[in-house]
């Protein structure tokens, strides 16, 4: 029985700097680099390569390259022949959520080296299909964006990042509601949102996304929910995806309901992927990172970067808040320097992990650097670095 299955890569450009040309001579260009047809030979994590981009200078420090994928069958390996499918995630690790637009901040493209991040594709069990070719067309589109800094203390009522944003500054107390675009990248350098009133008409988290969004750390950032109910950072809705990277540092917190990073009160979320920084996330009744209390949330991903999260009262500090709350998958590779975790206590809990489910929770499974837990981590805390 032969399936032939492939993807076609094809590259769509949005800015005038694709394949290294430039509209006017004295100009920098840049150097895109997308991988080649993939013959996808198994089921699982099938590697595609990496995309890269190098700049011949570094005139262009205000400007990102930003590339989305899309796919013409929604991300599935179609036999048009027998009407038969195979899904698939585009993403950047085995096991890795998915993952679909990429941002190249200037100054790393402008380096020596350039930039470059490795995806691939995690493919569906296809043993049960018909015999066939499936293919699926992959189109990378590149959009140049320039940078805006928006200093936070001079806001005067609500705010919605944009993509190519620069957050900073402190937001003081007037509790105005933060929020980041559909779809949009945005970097937190140095920002301060930690004097939202604790008051019920100030329900809204520190930092809330609107759909799937990347936040770009740099510098030294401190995120705070404001009513009780509410994280300090939300993800978007279910079935959306929220991607923290970068260099700096974040400490995000919820003042007692909700998730340091996630969900909030009876208020569910997407999933969470976090790439790099170094990042804090405590809160009281919700998960450090994952759903707030009586809430569920996605599928949460550690694949880089030194992360703490700790609950203080029957909750995970990763995964699940407490009662009743659920989350999905929890995956942390190899990638990661350092994850600590600490489950919440008191008198009413019983049964909380350090990653994994709240008291009467539940959550999926637990993958920690290759290794399988399929009821979580009951030691709290748990430390985990890649070395031990």
């Amino acid at each position: 029985m032969l399936r032939k299955i492939a993807l076609l890569l094809f590259l769509l450009c949005m800015s005038a700097f694709c394949f290294g040309t430039a509209e006017a001579a004295n100009e920098p260009t840049y150097m895109l680099t997308i991988p080649a047809d993939l013959a996808v030979n198994n089921e699982g994590w099938n590697e595609l390569g990496s995309i890269s981009v190098t700049s011949s200078s570094a005139a262009f420090s205000a400007t990102n390259l930003v590339i989305t994928v899309k796919s013409s069958n929604d991300f599935a390996l179609v036999n048009t022949a027998d009407n038969e499918s195979i899904d698939y995630t585009y993403t950047t690790a085995e096991n890795g959520t998915k993952t679909t637009e990429f941002t190249f901040a200037a100054n790393d493209i402008n380096s020596e080296t350039g930039a470059a991040q490795t995806v691939g594709v995690t493919v569906g069990d296809f043993s049960s299909k018909p015999a066939g070719y499936y293919e699926d067309a992959i189109t990378y589109v590149v959009e140049a964006v320039t940078e805006t800094i928006v200093d936070l203390s001079t806001l005067t009522g609500d705010y919605e990042a944009q993509k190519g944003n620069i957050l900073t500054g402190t937001l003081g107390d007037a509790g105005y509601k933060i929020t980041i675009a559909a779809g949009a990248t945005i970097t937190l350098s140095s920002v301060d949102i930690t004097s939202i009133p604790n008051e019920s008409k100030y329900n809204w988290a520190g930092i809330t996304c609107l759909g799937d969004a990347t936040i770009i750390l740099s510098g030294d950032n401190k995120v705070k929910g404001g009513y009780e109910n509410y994280p300090g950072i939300q993800p978007g809705n279910t079935g959306t995806t929220l991607t923290i990277k970068g260099d700096g540092s974040l400490t995000a917190s919820s003042n007692k309901w909700g998730a340091g990073i996630g969900g909030g009160l009876r208020i569910a979320c997407g999933n969470i992927h976090i790439q790099g920084g170094t990042i804090k996330a405590t809160t009281l009744y919700g998960a450090g990172i994952g759903s707030g209390s009586q809430s569920s949330c996605g599928n949460i991903t550690i694949s880089g970067g030194t992360i703490e999260a700790a609950s203080s009262y029957s909750a995970a500090g990763i995964g699940g808040g407490n009662g009743w709350a659920s989350c999905g998958n929890i995956t942390i590779t190899t990638g990661v320097t350092r994850v600590t975790a600490t489950a919440g206590g008191g008198e009413w809990s019983t049964s909380s992990h350090s990653i994994g489910a709240g008291d009467n929770g539940s959550c999926g499974t637990v993958t920690i650097g290759g290794t399988v837990y399929s009821n979580g981590i009951t030691t709290s805390p748990y430390t985990y670095t890649p070395e031990s």
